[in-house]
């Protein structure tokens, strides 16, 4: 059951990745050719200053999901209604302070764009852009989070694709109307909005979660460390587009945005293909202490993870900058044109990723406290030398700035998760980093023989990316051939048992 729950996540998160690429490219295009690259920058801009403030609610989702594994495992009702009430009453409180903090932003951030946009303009547009946020959290983000730790997170992303395809209609729709880019973005708003409606209703009749029990507000006790953690992945997030914007403008912001916009496309996809919601497993199996089960599950993961990771995130540097000149035709405000910047970011997100099967298990167990300082440091590097950089360098800059601060994260939270929950050498971890390496190296120079893009299209394009394709696809089978066939053997067993071959 675990194992289909999972492959079911996976597969449901992949078909959302696939409907989220369409809607990342088509809506930002359309916004570029219908408006321009500074309607796009402010856009982007102004929901990346808006979701700072989510960050007051930054490690109250993974201490939930970790304090519900094991009432979960042991179907406790009344507790697992205990931490559903104190997660509530605080998420919407985050609400409440995040409104207020919003009308703030509007208040001030036109300042800062003055010269490109009027103050009314900025501040309806920031109001607009910011209340699908207060709407999840007010209701929706409890139960997501519920649904996440009990392994039923498709359920959420079904719903979140649907919304998504209807949101795509209608935003492609206003815009050709010519409809101002208020009206837009309001209406979708209100379509995203479904979503955290769905979620609360469903889980309030799906889960007998009692009335009576009393608020168990020790179990978000691991908050405050579990904040350090998603602060840190909000940086990530972040800081790049906040640096771009007050350093570089935000022409520049633009540029930034729509690489940052493909790559982590790319990540979400690898993410799916390798197990988007691994962590509710392995929380399960600590929480019924099936340690033989854990290193296997462990062992599987990062296979898939380094070839998900290494086949298409390689894939993305040497493709991205053709594919950026195709989708920005037309657009002649701004250079996007930027091989060395898309390469680098890249990189960091590969270094991101390198970690994804170890800090799932170190959240799992709930060692957020033990790993806290790490992601602190994390913190301040890429904020530090993201800042510096970019007055040197440029966008490349703060692509440097993320990927030092991405390789250093990577490194201390695998020692830790080898050390203290994996039991085993870190140097099968750095083997592995190799192999990855080595396959991405190989990729690279044979794809270098190839031939250059034909002519700015997509045709072009895409006869350019199907070669460069099957070289990754075949390097990266043959390193998984030679050097990852136990690994192999336990993803056949693991379809077999899935597709219903199997009883074990």
């Amino acid at each position: 059951m675990r194992a289909k729950k999972a492959t079911l996540n996976s597969v449901v998160m992949l078909l959302n990745v696939l409907v989220m690429s369409i809607f990342g490219l088509v809506v930002p295009r359309m916004i570029l050719r219908h408006f321009g690259s500074d309607y796009n920058g402010i856009i982007i801009s102004i929901t990346q200053f808006a979701g700072y403030v989510t960050l007051l609610a930054a490690g109250v989702d993974g201490a939930t999901r970790a304090a519900l594994y094991k009432p979960l495992a042991e179907h406790d009702t009344l507790k697992i209604s205990g931490i559903m009430w104190a997660t509530e009453n605080f998420f919407r409180k985050i609400a409440i302070i995040y409104g207020g903090i919003l009308f703030g932003i509007a208040v001030f951030y036109p300042f800062l764009v003055s010269d490109n946009f009027v103050w009314p303009f900025v501040f309806s547009l920031t109001l607009i852009l910011g209340i699908e946020t207060f709407v999840l959290y007010f209701f929706g983000a409890t139960y997501q989070t519920l649904l996440a730790a009990d392994q039923r997170a498709y359920i959420g992303i079904v719903v979140r694709t649907c919304v998504t395809i209807l949101n795509i209609g209608v935003v492609a729709f206003l815009i050709s109307a010519g409809y101002d880019i208020r009206i837009v973005m309001i209406a979708s708003a209100i379509t995203f909005m479904l979503h955290p409606f769905f979620l609360y209703v469903y889980v309030r009749k799906r889960y007998a979660l009692s009335s009576i029990a009393q608020s168990d507000n020790s179990a978000l006790k691991q908050r405050w460390d579990a904040f350090a953690h998603q602060f840190a992945y909000f940086i990530k997030l972040n800081v790049g587009a906040i640096v771009a914007t007050v350093f570089l403008g935000i022409m520049e912001a633009s540029v930034y945005l729509v690489y940052i916009m493909i790559i982590r496309l790319v990540r979400v996809l690898v993410q799916s293909i390798a197990g988007a919601s691994i962590e509710a497993p392995f929380g399960e199996m600590l929480a019924k202490k099936e340690h033989k089960a854990l290193q296997g599950g462990i062992k599987l993961n990062e296979f898939l993870i380094n070839s998900a990771s290494t086949l298409l995130l390689v894939c993305t540097a040497l493709l991205i900058v053709p594919f950026v000149t195709v989708y920005t035709t037309g657009v002649y405000d701004v250079n996007y044109y930027r091989p060395l910047f898309a390469f680098i970011a890249c990189a960091a997100e590969f270094a991101f990723v390198a970690r994804l099967p170890l800090s799932s298990v170190v959240n799992a167990a709930g060692h957020f406290r033990q790993t806290r300082n790490g992601a602190i440091v994390e913190v301040v590097i890429n904020i530090v030398l993201s800042v510096i950089l970019v007055q040197f360098f440029g966008l490349v800059g703060v692509a440097l700035g993320s990927l030092c601060a991405m390789l250093f994260r990577t490194v201390q939270m695998s020692l830790y998760a080898s050390n203290h929950i994996v039991k085993r050498s870190f140097m099968v971890f750095v083997r592995k980093l190799v192999l990855s390496l080595a396959t991405a190296a190989i990729i690279i120079a044979l794809a270098s023989l190839l031939p250059e893009m034909a002519e700015v299209s997509y045709l072009s394009w895409i006869l350019h990316a199907l070669p460069v394709f099957g070289i990754a696809l075949g390097v990266t089978g043959l390193f998984a051939v030679l050097f990852y066939r136990e690994e192999l053997v336990m993803l056949w067993k693991l379809v077999r048992k899935v597709v219903g071959f199997s009883s074990s």
